[in-house]
């Protein structure tokens, strides 16, 4: 059944085309890299990957237009404002395309396109030289201390290159003099990511929109800024497809005012954290896609009054960020947590949300993230229950045994009164603290105690929405208002799925089914979180060679080839059948990787001598 599910995922991801990339709108013709690690575009028999020269000197260079051309023929479809922009570094590689078999907004869009050695140059400035490459357009001098609107819409292909653990900037605004980034709208690990840059609040990721809805589609970004010196006047907001995303204050911390720069296209950073990672000297082809971009003073100039009216009347009650570690080099290793915007607001600066008290890295595929509760207190609040004088309270607490069991004493008048009654939260899996594997126990404890100090400092307990059994009272533990099982969910110190504990930290086969069940039931984020996991509890587990060729089928799904590589050989080396099948016919068709026949007689001749019947008939030879 999961095959077959994976199976139509794939078919339809197969059908996603990727028409009128060409300057003529020609469709490109699609290959793979020499190294096989990225895709590349040839339009009219040409390269879009050059090696190792200069924008100027690329090989497609002729085949695209100018700056002039691009203005004009935006101005005659009527749906872009470009005279107001002008061309940074590459403006050979930025053209107008005929996108109408993908686009939602006009008859023509921008295709922006980096590639490797497209450094470009500024005055006193030079991307070669600062591990850099760009392809953008720019406002040369925009407002400041002035409210005004813009609108984006982005394309980012299915099969988008990602240069991840590298950054890539898509919009972005910046100082000019000083020269200093303000904001960027990036893509990452997570997908499209709101980064924001200063004193008051430095390096604050946002997740906008995940890879899984962003690749493949188009999205709508709005903005509305006033880069007013004072942080009471100043302010950002963003929405993304209508979802108001990002309210924050937004200043350019200057006194007299000063300039700046809103810039958008393919600005690549840092390359050399992901040449490091991939141990390659080539950075792969970037493609992005842009239309409908427009800047006004006033919402309805932008958009009609209906559409402003649903914007402006939205507010954000949680944000969802974005964590990862500075020395992250795994490709998908990542936190998304969610956060009150209270609590968003009152952090110091991004590390606060290390902190797993605040938000918690449970839900990390990094085996080097830890969980480690630090002396902090609480910020993350469960909303106010409302008790009735029929609940009955609890007079005492004798033993805190873990996170959701407790022995207790409850007072009169109820029908329940008593001492040394046991009591379990509802619908709450709290991790072991009595008899489980080393992990579990010490995350265990640490919940103990943490539920030991609210109820140490609590003025009222009481229970509802209870029942009785032969064991214990099962029910919710109301701490001075406040929903016990729900403040533990927030802060990630429980779980609603019974037995997740176990399988997150003790047994490799239990977070195996787990993927297994996510998997047949179509939710191939967590399948892939659960193998994963499995992976990192026991990373020799007799189940490895299964999971990680169901890794390489997910990662496949989503678009991510190089991952899905990497797991499929994984599996073939584990001697499962059908990766050294798949393996093999990749390498004879040259599907991911270059052709390389010795590799596909390789890999075939292994599964045919582990009692493939299908080997040879891949391969079409003697085996």
């Amino acid at each position: 059944m999961k095959n077959l599910l994976l199976i139509l995922v794939l078919s339809l991801f197969s059908i996603q085309s990727f028409a009128g990339g060409c300057p003529d709108g020609s469709e490109p013709v699609k290959s793979i890299s020499d190294d096989g690690t990225y895709f590349v575009y040839n339009c009219g028999g040409q390269s879009s990957s050059s090696s190792d020269t200069n924008a100027e000197n690329n090989s497609s260079t002729s085949s695209k237009k100018s700056l002039t051309e691009i203005k004009k023929s935006m101005d005659d479809d009527g749906i872009l404002q470009l005279e107001e922009f002008h061309a940074l570094n590459a403006p050979q590689a930025i053209n107008p395309v005929s996108v109408s078999d993908f686009s939602i907004i006009g008859k023509t869009s921008i295709r922006f396109e980096s590639n490797h050695g497209e450094c470009g140059q500024e005055q006193n400035w030079s991307d070669c030289d600062n591990d850099r490459e760009r392809a953008e357009l720019n406002y040369e001098d925009e407002s400041w201390k002035i409210e005004k609107w813009y609108r984006f819409y982005l394309y980012l292909p299915k099969d988008y290159n990602s240069i991840a653990p590298a950054k890539m900037s898509l919009i972005q605004w910046r100082s000019i003099e000083p020269s200093l980034m303000l904001i960027t709208f990036q893509h990452m690990h997570a997908g499209l990511i709101f980064q924001r840059n200063g004193d008051a609040f430095p390096n604050s990721n946002i997740a906008l929109k995940s890879n899984e809805d962003l690749l493949g589609n188009w999205t709508e970004i709005i903005f509305n800024t006033n880069w007013h010196p004072d942080p009471e006047k100043g302010f950002m907001k963003v929405w993304i497809d209508g979802k108001l995303k990002v309210d924050i204050n937004a200043t350019a911390h200057y006194k007299k005012g000063g300039k700046l720069n809103l810039r958008y296209g393919l600005y690549s950073s840092y390359m050399s954290n992901y040449k490091n990672t991939f141990n390659t000297n080539k950075m792969p082809q970037r493609i992005a896609y842009y239309d409908g971009v427009k800047a006004e003073k006033n919402c309805q100039k932008l958009l009609d009054i209906n559409t402003c009216n649903n914007l402006i009347s939205q507010n954000i009650n949680e944000y969802t960020l974005y964590l990862h570690n500075s020395d992250d080099k795994e490709l998908h290793s990542r936190s998304i947590c969610k956060i009150s915007n209270a609590s968003f607001e009152s952090a110091s600066s991004i590390n606060d949300f290390y902190n797993p008290a605040i938000c918690p890295l449970v839900k990390s595929t990094n085996p080097s993230a830890t969980i480690m509760v630090k002396e902090k207190s609480i910020t993350a609040e469960a909303s106010s229950i409302e008790t009735t004088n029929s609940d009955p309270t609890i007079s005492k607490v004798i033993e805190v045994i873990q996170g959701d069991k407790f022995i207790v004493e409850i007072a009169e008048p109820h029908e329940l009164a008593g001492t040394n009654l046991s009591l379990n939260l509802r619908d709450i899996d709290a991790p072991d603290a009595v008899k489980s594997c080393p992990k579990q126990l010490e995350f265990g404890n640490q919940v103990k105690d943490f539920v030991a100090q609210k109820i140490a400092g609590a003025n009222s307990i009481k229970i509802t929405n209870f029942r009785k059994t032969s064991k214990a009272i099962i029910g919710q533990i109301i701490i001075d208002d406040k929903d016990l099982g729900a403040m533990l969910i927030q802060n990630g110190y429980a779980s609603d799925e019974y037995g997740y504990w176990k399988g997150y930290f003790c047994s490799a086969l239990q977070a195996i089914q787990a993927g297994n069940s996510n998997y047949i039931n179509g939710d191939y984020e967590e399948s892939i979180f659960w193998y994963e996991r499995a992976l990192v509890i026991d990373p020799d587990g007799s189940n490895n060679s299964q999971a990680t060729y169901d890794l390489s089928k997910l990662y496949r799904a989503y678009g991510d080839d190089k991952k899905s590589l990497d797991y499929l050989k994984q599996s073939a080396g584990l001697n499962y059948i059908k990766a050294q099948e798949d393996l093999g016919s990749a390498y004879l068709n040259g599907m991911g990787v270059s052709k390389n026949l010795a590799q596909a007689k390789k890999w075939l001749k292994k599964a045919h001598d582990n009692g493939s019947k299908r080997a040879e008939g891949l391969c079409g030879c003697d085996l």
